[in-house]
């Protein structure tokens, strides 16, 4: 069996790990003093249904190889929606669930490039205004709202710069190594 290097499997698979880790995470907070179990329940079955979709389009993926735009976008559009109803229904201890917006900010851009990095940046925009829109917790609380806004445009944009950089070296790291093979050729 030959292994083949498959970004967009890669990040379906990821997303798994993830929306697992997020389901366990919000299981252990009901048990929590001063929780309910109950007040979660709501989050978990839509952490499960967006596990199940998860592994679905996973599925599709792993069946339909290729690059497809509309297929990354929509992993996008899942990642973001799954994430933004958990922070809304789950409240203020739910808020640690941002750290998928960050991970899918820069998955995206690292597996897919600059212009994907730039979709999944407007869409978090997106994704906080909605939750902030939704979300008295959140409107009580602008300026960290502002941070978590700058936070997902920021690190984006830091890694849009390194991917270029990174891309450029790698360009001329080539072009120099082929000059090189030219140069001993001729000797």
């Amino acid at each position: 069996m030959k292994f083949v290097k498959d970004a967009e499997l890669d990040q379906a698979n990821l997303r798994i790990v993830v929306a697992a880790c997020a389901m366990v995470y919000i299981g252990l907070l009901g048990f929590l003093p001063g929780q309910s179990v109950a007040h979660y329940v709501p989050v978990m079955i839509y952490i499960g249904l967006f596990l199940l979709a998860s592994i679905v389009l996973r599925q599709v993926i792993a069946r339909w190889r290729g690059h497809d735009p509309a297929r990354r976008t929509f992993g996008m559009i899942h990642d973001y929606t799954g994430t933004a109803f958990s922070l809304v229904i789950g409240g203020e201890a739910a808020l640690p669930l941002y750290a998928v917006m960050v991970w899918v900010n820069l998955g995206n851009g690292m597996r897919y490039g600059s212009r994907y990095l730039a979709i999944a940046t407007g869409l978090a925009w997106l994704a906080l205004l909605i939750v902030y829109w939704l979300t008295p917790l959140w409107q009580a609380q602008p300026f960290m709202v502002l941070m978590l806004m700058i936070t997902s445009t920021v690190i984006p944009v830091y890694a849009h710069l390194l991917l270029e950089r990174t891309r450029k070296a790698s360009e001329e790291a080539i072009a120099a190594n082929l000059e090189k093979s030219r140069f001993l050729a001729q000797a």
